[in-house]
């Protein structure tokens, strides 16, 4: 089920991001070119002198054509590498400094910050099931979970334990905040029955899963929902400007 998400999540992205490059190659494009076409030519406008109506010869400014195409350059490349960062973090691939950055976005954020913790609360139950102690499954937890962060984390509460520390203080430093790993800490500041931690733990894989399921579906009704709009409004305007250009060319250009 989680590889199906993150397969979801990388689809969504790849066409995401290329409904926006297309749409802003094809606007580039249509600028370019009709800046091309009116660059260095003349119009004629009317004056009135002395109640005479003459014609009178104007260069056509494309000075504002050439912000417009700047400004399609820049989004380009913003879309492509922030696509490229988005992809790197959904993989768990992206540098830790730009992966905490990322963990932040509203959608993608916390969409992935209930895939962490459900893998983690699935390891933790799979090794409970084989009666390892809670340092045994954390150390396995930061060898089998995809998010560095939370692997790096595993990995300290598990040496943490091992020092004696109780289980809740250890759960209250994890870096996800979403329930039911939020809750976790007052859940085990007594004493749990090995059956009575099965059956938390289960739950709370469960509780995350479901919890998982439902952000990536939101997130990708909003986000392909959103990407049409703004890709609508960029080649619309696009045309746009190149028409009312090409309207005034042929109004009277000579």
């Amino acid at each position: 089920m989680r590889s199906t998400m993150y397969r979801q999540m990388l689809r969504l992205v790849l066409t995401g991001g290329g409904y926006l490059l297309l749409s802003l190659v094809v606007g580039s494009f249509l600028i370019r070119m009709m800046e091309a076409v009116a660059s260095d030519n003349l119009y004629l406008t009317r004056k009135t002198v002395y109640f005479f109506n003459l014609l009178d010869a104007k260069t056509m400014d494309v000075s504002w054509m050439n912000t417009v195409l700047t400004f399609y350059l820049f989004a380009a490349a913003f879309c492509f590498v922030f696509s490229i960062l988005l992809l790197l973090f959904i993989q768990h691939r992206s540098p830790r400094v730009i992966g905490r950055w990322m963990a932040r976005l509203p959608m993608f954020g916390s969409t992935m910050e209930c895939l962490a913790a459900a893998e983690l609360c699935q390891s933790v139950h799979l090794s409970i099931i084989e009666r390892r102690t809670y340092s045994e499954a954390l150390k396995n937890s930061s060898m089998t979970i995809g998010n560095p962060l939370i692997r790096d984390w595993s990995q300290r509460a598990a040496n943490q334990l091992d020092e004696g520390q109780a289980l809740s203080s250890v759960l209250a430093a994890i870096h996800l905040r979403v329930p039911p790993v939020s809750v976790l800490p007052g859940l085990f500041s007594e004493e749990k029955s090995h059956e009575q931690a099965l059956a938390l733990w289960e739950a709370a894989a469960e509780e995350s899963h479901q919890l998982a399921q439902s952000r990536c579906a939101r997130t990708n009704i909003f986000v392909s929902n959103t990407v049409i709009l703004v890709a609508a409004f960029i080649a619309a305007y696009a045309m746009y400007t190149t028409t009312s250009s090409l309207f005034v060319t042929l109004g009277g250009l000579t």
